[in-house]
């Protein structure tokens, strides 16, 4: 069966991982940055449907967790193209904007 937006939109807050980021909206993780922050995407990679520059603005963040024996958060971030649902990003990957 073909996925589509709308089949992933709904199936999103039943799975068990839609549910853990559904949690995360409007949290804060000690030593992130602030819920609110607007944000570039800097880093792509293979599978990232946005383009570098693409703004958005963190909703919600996690960690930190260790990757490559470097301390990282985790960003949800709604997308201005794209904003009903908030994508977790890694912040290696992100820049924030200046004046946020």
């Amino acid at each position: 069966m073909a996925w589509n937006w709308s089949t992933v939109l709904e199936s999103a807050p039943r799975s068990a991982a839609g549910r853990f980021l559904n949690e995360q909206i409007g949290r804060h993780a000690p030593g992130a940055w602030p819920n609110g922050t607007r944000v570039q995407r800097a880093i792509l990679t293979a599978r990232d449907l946005d383009r570098v520059k693409d703004e958005g603005e963190v909703v919600g963040s996690v960690g930190p967790v260790i990757i490559a024996h470097e301390r990282e958060y985790a960003y949800l971030v709604a997308w201005d193209d794209f904003p009903a649902v908030p994508i977790l990003t890694l912040g290696y990957r992100l820049e924030r904007i200046d004046g946020s």
